[in-house]
Formats: structure tokens, C-alpha cells, sequence
């Protein structure tokens, strides 16, 4: 006969170890999905980052070239609907000028699902810098770049495709 005591504490340690089998499985589900976001989200502007550059060098060669501020708002009209301008800086509005021209940095959102509850997705938010640059006798080019939002980016209660909020939440 089993003692009611060890019983007991036999249980306790099962559930202790399911609950943290199940906690583990989950924190990695929200780095899943956190990758997968990062990964969209950097596609995306890698690709918005091309096609600015493919217009800027299309629109440099019609002979009437745009101005880095067109570019700049190009890019900021492709990247998404919902992304918000953190800051925009003209440096050389020189079409023909060289080095780095301006760039703009924008908060976005990405969404991404873990690998347990596919499912299920969780909105993430990041920060993109593009960068317009130009060498000697070269097009102009547009790059882009993830980096660490400042703080205060993105404002308590910001809701850019409400009802969702801008915080990862547990898959």
C-alpha cells in the first residue's frame, strides 16, 4: 500500500513538471512567433527598399529626376498603410549629390505564429530606418535596416489595426 503522503507529493511533482513542460513549450512558441514577425517584417522592407530604388534610378534616368524627398515619401507610401513616421531627415536634396542623401525611420507591425499554435497569431512591433545614399559616378540606392525602437516609439494606445494591440501577446 502506497502511503496517502507519497501519493500525494508523487501528484504534486507530475503537475509541477507538466505546467513547466507546458510554460517552456509556450515561451518558445512567442520566440517563434517573434522570428517569424522579424522575418516578414524584414522581407518587407528589404523589399520596398528595392523597388524605391528601382523607381529612383528609373525616374534619375528619365532626365527629370525626383528629389530626395520624393523618394523618401515614396518609401513611405509602399512600406504599409498602418506605419507610422518616427522622423525624416533631407540631407542633400541633390538628385546628383553623393554620399548620404536622407533617410526616414518608421514603426511597423508584423504579425507572427509559433510553431505550437500555428494558428494563432501575435503582433509585434518594430522599428525600420531606410537610408538614400549615392557614390561618386553610381544611381542612387535605398537601404533598409530593423533596429531597436527608442523609447517612446510607439505611443501607450496605439492601434494600428485595431482591435489588436501593439504588444505580443502568448501563443
Amino acid at each position: 500500500m502506497i502511503h496517502p503522503r507519497r501519493r500525494r507529493n508523487a501528484r504534486r511533482h507530475a503537475t509541477a513538471a507538466l505546467l513547466t513542460a507546458i510554460l517552456l513549450m509556450t515561451s518558445g512558441c512567442v520566440d517563434s512567433a517573434h522570428d517569424d514577425a522579424r522575418d516578414s517584417v524584414t522581407a518587407h522592407i528589404e523589399q520596398v527598399a528595392i523597388d524605391a530604388t528601382e523607381w529612383a534610378q528609373q525616374d534619375q534616368a528619365s532626365g527629370s529626376p525626383s528629389g530626395t524627398r520624393d523618394v523618401l515619401d515614396r518609401v513611405v507610401a509602399t512600406v504599409h498603410a498602418n506605419a507610422r513616421e518616427l522622423s525624416s531627415d533631407v540631407r542633400n536634396s541633390d538628385p546628383e549629390g553623393t554620399g548620404s542623401l536622407g533617410e526616414v525611420r518608421l514603426v511597423l507591425e508584423g504579425t507572427g505564429s509559433g510553431w505550437l499554435w500555428s494558428q494563432a497569431e501575435a503582433l509585434y512591433i518594430f522599428c525600420a530606418r531606410f537610408e538614400l545614399t549615392r557614390s561618386p559616378g553610381q544611381p542612387r540606392i535605398v537601404s533598409a535596416e530593423l533596429f531597436d525602437c527608442p523609447p517612446g516609439a510607439v505611443p501607450s494606445g496605439w492601434r494600428p489595426t485595431a482591435p489588436t494591440t501593439p504588444v505580443a501577446t502568448p501563443s
